[in-house]
Formats: structure tokens, sequence, C-alpha cells
């Protein structure tokens, strides 16, 4: 198979910035995989499938659940084999491109994704949480009636309701420690 030209990794690395834009926004990988697949295709005049090709015949995955797989693992700060499939399969002229891109977007899932910050902030840890359509529908509206992004509304929530919950327990085992 020939390489990825220069044209068709910027198409890619498209597709991926969308992918992690909408993902941020709450929208589930595989969701924000096709949706974005079919935004570029648009915007370069192709058809859906073109770029379906590209994000998986191209890169010599078996299935487009294997892209979907890859981009959630870069998602979560391990960009490790989507980044190997992309440099592997590209032409030499666009490894630059592509280290630059990969290392851009390391930095901001380290800080963003993982939590960690130069002001010693608490380091995060993500988790993906799947929700009925419907649970989902509902927490968009709230998202957009607080004014905050859908996953920062569930770190607000988790957070004090985590902590409620384990108030009680952590208390009830202080007595019974302390009793003992």
């Amino acid at each position: 198979m020939s390489k990825l030209r220069h044209k068709s990794v910027r198409q890619l690395l498209q597709v991926l910035d969308l992918t992690r834009a909408a993902y941020r926004s709450g929208t589930p990988v595989r969701r924000a995989c096709h949706d974005s697949i079919r935004e570029i295709s648009k915007k370069y005049g192709v058809e859906h499938q073109t770029i379906h090709d590209l994000c998986c015949r191209r890169l010599e995955l078996e299935r487009i659940v294997d892209f979907h797989i890859a981009v959630q693992k870069w998602l979560s700060g391990d960009p490790d084999i989507l980044q190997t499939r992309v440099m592997d399969k590209a032409n030499p002229d666009s490894h630059p491109e592509i280290r630059q891109y990969f290392g851009r977007s390391a930095s901001q899932n380290e800080s963003e994704l993982l939590g960690t910050s130069s002001e010693g902030e608490e380091a995060m840890e993500t988790f993906l949480v799947d929700l009925s359509r419907n649970d989902a529908k509902f927490l968009r509206i709230l998202a957009e009636i607080a004014e905050k992004p859908p996953s920062k509304l569930i770190h607000d929530i988790l957070t004090v309701n985590v902590k409620a919950q384990l108030k009680p327990i952590f208390e009830e085992a202080l007595r019974e420690s302390s009793g003992s």
C-alpha cells in the first residue's frame, strides 16, 4: 500500500482535532469520530467513505472500531498506538508535522485530561461513563443551563456526591477502629 501523502495526513489530523473537541464536549468517541469524518469529507468535497477509508484501511486497521480504540487511548493520554500507526503509514516528509501534532496533543492531554499543571493542582484521573441517550440529552441541557461543559458538570456533581457518600463510611470505620 502506498504511503499517505501530506494532504491525507493533514485530513487525518483534522479528523483527530474535531474528534478531540467533540469528545471534550461530552460526545462519545465513536460518535465524535463518525461526525468528524463526515465534517472533514464535506470540507474537502469528498465522499464520506474516502475519509473513513483513510482512518481505517489506509492505516491498515481491520475495522473502524480499531481506529476508535486507538483514538480513545490517545485521548486518555496514550498516543503511542495512533502516533506509531500514522508515522508508519505516512510519507517521511509528513513526519515532522505528525511529531509536532502528537507532541502538542500529548502535552494538552497531560495537562487537561490528567489534571496536572505547573500550579501544583491535584492530579486527575479520567473515567469513561456510558449514559443512555436520554440521560445524555438531559446532561447536555443541564450543562447548557449551568453554562459549563458536560465534563465539568459531571466532575462537579461527582466530586460533591462521592465525598458525601464516603463521609459516613469513613466516620463509621473510624468509630469501629477507635472502639476496638
